[in-house]
């Protein structure tokens, strides 16, 4: 009842069981927090592994797309270590890592 509580005051409508339940308190209070998805669609709904992760010191959020011509082909959302801004692009495919940590969720569409 705890945990629920305190993910409630913490995520809002957004609160998700996947936050690890041994995470004290205190840290995610200060922690940045990050959407959690191992991969998406087209439709930009989370087919595998959705929840919030906690990211560590040297983390940030991240948001990884590929489009074709234009269109959102897939992704992930995560906290990742040594996040970089990038794109590749290769005839028409473009991949991209958006990096934040000016809020928690910031990954999220």
């Amino acid at each position: 009842m705890y945990a629920a509580f305190c993910c409630s005051l913490l995520l809002g409508s957004h609160c998700n069981w996947k936050i690890p339940l041994d995470t004290p308190a205190w840290h995610l209070l200060a922690a940045l927090l990050c959407v959690k998805c191992k991969h998406f669609n087209s439709t930009k709904n989370c087919l595998t592994q959705s929840g919030y992760c906690v990211a560590r010191r040297d983390q940030k959020c991240l948001l990884w797309t590929v489009t074709s011509d234009d269109f959102l082909s897939y992704g992930a959302q995560t906290c990742w270590t040594h996040c970089v801004n990038k794109y590749i692009i290769r005839g028409s495919v473009r991949s991209e890592h958006k990096c934040c940590n000016s809020s928690s969720l910031c990954n999220q569409f």
